[in-house]
């Protein structure tokens, strides 16, 4: 799994900043590519192992591209999630892959860009403890709204807020079990833009 993400995350990044140079001179061709670090808080009712540990609040980080036409009303959205927690021998994850829509905002006058995207996910939770992993997945839906701050030419700074519902299931021992990989994710972005 962990080699499929990374393939993934460097696809997009690729993707993103080839793309121009299949769009002629580049100059109708628009886009950003962001890394991001935040905290994800899950749902508590699944993520907290009473009496064991809570794992409901991670570390996340990931990856946040829009790409597309300037013409386009919005952009095409990939995004990449990782988020983990560890805690008196249980360790919890989740990952998310999105692709949707996304659609930035001049303010004029201003060197700030907010942004509103949505779109849909395929997710993972992994819970390991005592030997045993189990990994559930699913599909799901997101929508995220944030700002950037253009502090060069192309570069910026920002802040992302992201919330997302990914149920995910699997089949153990006959029974089935189901968890929601979503959340709220508020991260600092860091990007650069063409």
């Amino acid at each position: 799994m962990k080699i499929g993400l990374v393939a993934a995350i460097v696809a997009a990044a690729l993707t993103s900043f080839a793309a121009p140079a299949f769009a002629g001179d580049g100059s109708d061709f628009a886009g950003d590519i962001n890394i991001k670090v935040g905290q994800k808080t899950l749902h508590k009712n699944d993520f907290d192992f009473s009496p064991g540990p809570d794992l409901s609040n991670q570390t996340g980080y990931g990856l946040l591209s829009s790409w597309g036409m300037k013409s386009w009303p919005v952009l095409v959205a990939f995004d990449v999630d990782l988020t983990s927690a560890s805690k008196s021998g249980v360790d919890a994850s989740t990952m998310q892959i999105s692709v949707g829509a996304r659609r930035g905002f001049t303010v004029s006058s201003m060197p700030i860009m907010p942004y509103v995207g949505v779109g849909i996910s395929y997710g993972s939770a992994t819970v390991k403890a005592g030997g045993t992993s189990n990994t559930l997945s699913g599909e799901g839906i997101w929508i995220d709204g944030g700002a950037q701050y253009i502090i060069a030419q192309h570069f910026g700074v920002g802040l992302d807020i992201r919330y997302d519902s990914c149920p995910v299931s699997k089949k153990i021992s006959g029974t089935t079990v189901k968890a929601d990989a979503g959340g709220f994710f508020p991260a600092l972005t860091l990007g650069y833009m063409f």
